[in-house]
């Protein structure tokens, strides 16, 4: 969404289909939830994320079960405690592991 990818990868993702988590849909809202409103910013990356989210074919977004979510959040405090994480870097832990 801000467009720093390399070519080479966005040439890769238009070539393949793609899927995605309601749990990545829900961490770009949480994003827009927590954007400051005051921000000039936040007004061009509430719309960025919107078209990000409205692009997504339905066929295409799926519901991890409670077995993956599961999973994740044992890995991702697994991760966690063997990394040495504080506070923050748990929460970031805990959110990225929920997408695989």
């Amino acid at each position: 969404m801000q467009d720093r990818s390399p070519r080479v990868l966005d040439d890769l993702i238009a070539q393949r289909q793609v899927n995605h988590s309601m749990v990545a849909i829900q961490e770009l809202m949480h994003t827009v939830g927590v954007l400051d409103p005051s921000d000039r910013r936040t007004a061009g990356a509430i719309v960025e994320i919107g078209r990000q989210i409205k692009a997504m074919p339905p066929h295409r977004v799926f519901a991890p079960d409670v077995e993956a979510l599961g999973r994740g959040a044992l890995l991702s405090g697994i991760l966690c405690r063997v990394q040495g994480y504080e506070r923050d870097g748990r929460l970031r832990a805990a959110s990225c592991s929920c997408r695989r």
